[in-house]
């Protein structure tokens, strides 16, 4: 348990930042950036392909392979939108549950009259939704990209 390796008296807890460096001073988005590509150099990996945001691409990665809803996981990652698209990475766990599905759906092409036909269910560039990346970028996130040059 958290409070007793370091203890917040019940007064303060409300107010004090789950984690901190020593006293009320929260960690910076500098030291968790740091902290990341430190661990992930100890793990092998090239730390410059990694920064504070790998956090928030983990969580909701993990929340999104675990099946909560979209609504869930704004929550969690504090997002109003739907930007947490953008956080959200393909992993094993899903893809192996996305083949599972249309692997084992059955439809009929109500518009032809024929069973399946792949070719129909892709989406062409055209019709594919225009995205601003450059809205939902935050300063850290351009931070983490910075690094990584």
């Amino acid at each position: 348990h958290l409070f007793d390796v370091d203890p917040v008296p019940e007064a303060q807890r409300a107010t004090t930042p789950l984690f901190r460096q020593g006293g009320q001073r929260p960690f910076t988005v500098e030291q968790v950036r740091g902290t990341v590509k430190h661990l992930m150099l100890s793990l092998g990996l090239d730390p410059r392909k990694f920064g504070a945001h790998s956090l928030r691409i983990g969580g909701a990665t993990a929340a999104l392979s675990a099946g909560l809803s979209p609504a869930a996981i704004r929550a969690a990652g504090r997002w109003a939108s739907d930007v947490y698209i953008l956080y959200t990475r393909c992993n094993m766990h899903s893809a192996v549950q996305l083949a599972s599905v249309i692997g084992s759906t059955s439809f009929e092409d109500t518009e032809r009259g024929i069973k399946f036909a792949d070719e129909e269910l892709l989406l062409m560039p055209d019709e594919m939704p225009a995205i601003r990346f450059d809205e939902y970028l935050s300063t850290d996130m351009l931070e983490d990209l910075e690094d990584e040059t």
